[in-house]
C-alpha cells in the first residue's frame, strides 16, 4: 500500500502507511512471540520477492533494508527482546520448544484412537488426559500446532474437508474476474494467508478471533 500511495504520489497516504507499520513492526516485536516474528519474516521475504518479480526492484530492497533497520534498533535498545531471541541460537534447548514438542507427540496420540471423524472440535483437552504419557497433571488444550491439532480432532474426514477448501480457495483465485483486483491487494491477501500459515506451524492462531481480526 505504502509503493502505490508513493507511486500516485499521495505522498501523505504513503507517510501514513509507513508510521502504521513502524507502530505494528514494533508492537510485534515487543510482544516477544518468537513464532510470530518467523511468521513476520516470511511475510517480509514474500513481500520483497513478489516486488522483484514485479520489477519494483527498489521497493524491494526498501522494504527489506527499512524493516531490517527498525528490527535492528529495537533489538539494540531491548534487552527484553535480546534475551528473548538469544534462544533461536539453539533453539531444541529452549524449555518452551521442548514443550511444544512433548505436546505435539501427545497430541498425535489421540489420533489412533479416533482415526476417521477425530476426537471431535476442540475437544483435544477432554480426550488428551486418555493418552498422556507424561507425568504432568494439567490439561492440553492446544497442540501448539494447527495442522496436527486438525488431525487429532478432525481426523482423516477432517484433513479431506480441509483440503476440499484449499482446492476451492485455489481455484476461485484462478477464476477471471471481470472488476480486476488491485496487484497490492492480491499482495496483502498473499501475505497475510503466508504469515498465518507459518505462524500455525508452531502455534494456535487460527483459534484466536483477534488473529483473524
Amino acid at each position: 500500500l505504502t509503493v502505490q500511495s508513493f507511486r500516485d504520489r499521495k505522498w501523505g497516504g504513503g507517510l501514513l502507511f509507513l508510521v502504521a507499520t513502524g507502530i505494528l513492526i514494533y508492537a510485534l516485536i515487543m510482544s516477544l512471540s518468537r513464532g510470530a516474528l518467523i511468521a513476520f519474516a516470511a511475510g517480509c521475504l514474500t513481500l520483497s520477492a513478489w516486488l522483484a518479480f514485479r520489477k519494483y526492484l527498489l521497493a524491494s530492497i526498501g522494504s527489506l533494508v527499512g524493516v531490517g533497520l527498525l528490527a535492528v534498533l529495537i533489538y539494540n535498545a531491548s534487552p527484553l527482546v535480546r534475551d528473548r531471541l538469544e534462544t533461536l541460537r539453539d533453539p531444541l534447548s529452549a524449555p518452551s520448544v521442548q514443550n511444544r514438542l512433548m505436546e505435539w507427540r501427545e497430541s498425535l496420540r489421540v489420533w489412533p484412537h479416533y482415526p476417521m471423524i477425530g476426537a471431535g472440535a476442540n475437544a483435544l483437552r477432554m480426550v488428551y488426559p486418555q493418552v498422556r504419557q507424561t507425568s504432568r497433571n494439567r490439561w492440553l488444550v492446544f497442540s501448539e500446532n494447527e495442522s496436527i491439532q486438525l488431525v487429532a480432532e478432525g481426523g482423516l474426514i477432517g484433513l479431506v474437508l480441509a483440503g476440499l477448501l484449499g482446492a476451492a480457495f485455489l481455484h476461485r483465485l484462478q477464476r477471471p474476474n471481470p472488476d480486476p483486483v488491485p496487484d497490492y491487494i492480491r499482495l496483502s491477501i498473499a501475505g497475510a494467508v503466508i504469515v498465518t500459515a507459518t505462524h500455525c506451524l508452531f502455534d494456535f492462531p487460527l483459534h484466536l478471533p483477534l488473529y483473524a481480526v
